[in-house]
């Protein structure tokens, strides 16, 4: 298949072209993983990254941690990429946010979603080293996207229509554009460490509903 697609990290637009094989499509070693090893390892695999980053994150090292052989970690996963990938994404929340009549209300909690993600010392750690890997794994990429990336675009998506209906916008900007700058926005932030949670979902709301956005008075 041919797509193109954007994934949507800071200082990462990466274009999609040519991905002949979803990351689904590709062939899996031995059983599936018990239940209880899939979330051992998933879990050692977060406190790895939270100490000591991507870089220095090794499959031995999460097997130990986890107390697992390394061939439970080889059986599901294809590549350092694809395990953090899980661990840092598979629990992500769904974005959704309830219609609460106030476009900014709206806007906040939507913000407020994306700071505690990135908040998480698995993903502050671990995502910035994974974003350079899948530029180099178009079908890992193309897979990222659908699962854990598109959803949140369709939820802020869903905001901006709501923002045009009441007319506090005068228009809807693109959402996969907008979802650029607030992701890269908050993880450089949150990263430097300058601004804590509510500073930084206060800082990012304005600056989307006042600078980005046309909100109307």
């Amino acid at each position: 298949m041919t797509r193109r697609g954007t994934i949507l990290w800071p200082r990462c637009i990466v274009a999609v072209v040519d991905s002949s094989r979803t990351a689904a499509e590709r062939p899996r070693r031995g059983r599936p993983p018990i239940p209880e090893h899939r979330a051992a390892i998933l879990e050692a695999t977060r406190e790895l990254l939270a100490e000591g980053g991507y870089a220095g994150l090794t499959f031995e090292a999460v097997a130990a941690r986890a107390g697992l052989y390394r061939r439970y970690i080889n059986r599901t996963w294809t590549s350092k990429a694809e395990l953090v990938r899980d661990a840092a994404l598979s629990d992500i929340p769904s974005f959704a946010v309830p219609d609460t009549g106030d476009f900014v209300s709206d806007i906040e909690a939507y913000v407020g979603l994306y700071v505690d993600l990135n908040l998480r010392p698995e993903v502050l750690w671990g995502l910035p080293s994974l974003q350079v890997e899948l530029i180099n794994d178009a079908a890992l990429l193309e897979d990222t996207f659908e699962r854990f990336v598109a959803p949140a675009v369709d939820a802020l998506r869903t905001v901006l229509d709501r923002g045009v209906a009441s007319k506090v916008l005068v228009e809807a900007p693109d959402a996969e554009l907008l979802m650029s700058v607030l992701a890269g926005s908050i993880q450089q932030l949150a990263l430097r460490g300058v601004l804590d949670r509510e500073a930084l979902v206060d800082y990012m709301t304005q600056l989307l509903c006042h600078g980005l956005l046309r909100v109307e008075a």
